[in-house]
């Protein structure tokens, strides 16, 4: 068995190119840097693939009418028994029992890491509504008491709690700075505009209602003082359909775009004339105080300044280009966004700033650190 090989099992399917390709190709340099070995399961379309030093050594077309989640982990604990890697990595969004069965197994012979990405994750996972989720949480319930003998250990992103009787270590968020550009800045200080943008997956913990109350109640007391834009990326998920009716509710479809199918070089137009991102806006909803993250380190490689909720680990008060919202489910203060934004804009050296902010301290193997360090420990072993 070779210490300085690791495999990592992700159900990430490597051609979109998203922000959690961005995540997952910023641990893999962070790895490859310090001089590990690295093996790979993903899903690439329709195949299943086992990949090592960029060549696809194992691949599997996926039957249809068989769940492709159960066919991923059958694949992956066949060549995670036979890989001669000491080190197991996966991501855990929720437990399969087949999962957590074949895993515990598998810990007696190597150190398997469970990364969970949102702790605790089972409040996440109940605001779906789904059937598929719904199954997936019932799953999830009977594997609780099995999970700690599953996994060496668990890697924490979002708060400092020990997992399910897990030995746990904190990890945060980083980002990969080569993967972004900086976004075109017209500088344009217009200071009665404010063009706001969110991308991503809509979930409750986002808490754009916060954002869309606060434009309305702004606009009740202000009328048409500022020019006003909110341009929601996102897929069809329940929260999008939720907040579509709570715009038309409040007719504001004038100030609020909802915009789907948009991926990778599209966004651009968007990142470039928006003025702030939106990161979660509500995460004292799923109970978690420390959250880390990707689309706030994003907004930072791009130059952008934004909004957030929460103690991000890696983002300190002295660090002027995000404005932190208060910790409840409060209407967002517009004049206060202005505020901020005109404040930001008004040096038009805060895009360089960002960024090398960003790579300094954003950075993977700065985020890694922790991990990086008992992977030497557990190397000695």
């Amino acid at each position: 068995m070779f210490k300085n090989k690791i495999l990592i099992i992700n159900k990430l399917d490597i051609r979109f190119k998203d922000g959690y390709y961005n995540k997952f190709k910023g641990q893999y340099k962070a790895l490859k840097k310090n001089n590990f070995k690295i093996s790979l399961i993903v899903f690439y379309g329709s195949f299943i693939v086992y990949i090592y030093q960029n060549k696809i050594l194992k691949k599997f077309k996926v039957i249809k009418f068989v769940p492709r989640s159960i066919q991923f982990i059958l694949f992956s604990f066949f060549y995670a028994f036979k890989s001669d890697a000491k080190f197991i990595y996966f991501r855990h969004n929720y437990s399969n029992p087949i999962e957590i069965f074949l895993a515990i197994i598998l810990k007696s012979r190597k150190v398997i890491f469970a990364e969970f990405p949102s702790y605790p994750y089972r409040r996440i996972l109940s605001k779906h509504n789904e059937f598929k989720y719904k199954i997936a949480f019932l799953l999830d319930s009977f594997c609780l008491p099995f999970v700690k003998y599953a996994y060496t250990y668990a890697l924490n992103i979002g708060s400092n709690r020990n997992i399910l009787g897990l030995k746990t270590l904190f990890i945060s968020n980083g980002i990969d700075i080569d993967s972004y550009k900086s976004k075109k800045n017209n500088f344009n200080t217009n200071k009665k505009r404010l063009n706001f943008l969110f991308i991503g997956n809509l979930i409750n913990y986002h808490g754009l209602d916060r954002l869309i109350n606060g434009i309305s109640i702004f606009l009740e007391q202000k009328g048409e003082l500022l020019e006003l834009n909110l341009d929601i990326i996102s897929s069809d998920t329940d929260e999008y359909k939720r907040l579509k009716n709570l715009v038309n509710s409040l007719r504001l479809n004038k100030y609020i775009n909802f915009i789907s199918g948009v991926y990778n070089k599209q966004l651009n137009y968007y990142y470039d004339k928006a003025d702030i991102g939106l990161s979660a806006l509500a995460w004292h909803r799923v109970d978690i105080t420390f959250p880390s993250n990707i689309k706030s380190r994003e907004y930072c490689v791009f130059g952008l300044p934004y909004l957030y909720s929460g103690k991000d680990p890696l983002i300190n008060n002295k660090f002027k280009y995000a404005f932190q919202v208060p910790g409840d489910n409060s209407p967002i203060d517009i004049m206060k966004i202005l505020k901020f934004k005109n404040l930001i804009y008004a040096n038009k050296q805060f895009p360089e700033k960002m960024k090398s902010f960003a790579a300094k301290s954003l950075n993977w193997e700065y985020a890694m650190n922790n991990f990086l360090k008992l992977l030497l420990i557990e190397n000695q072993n």
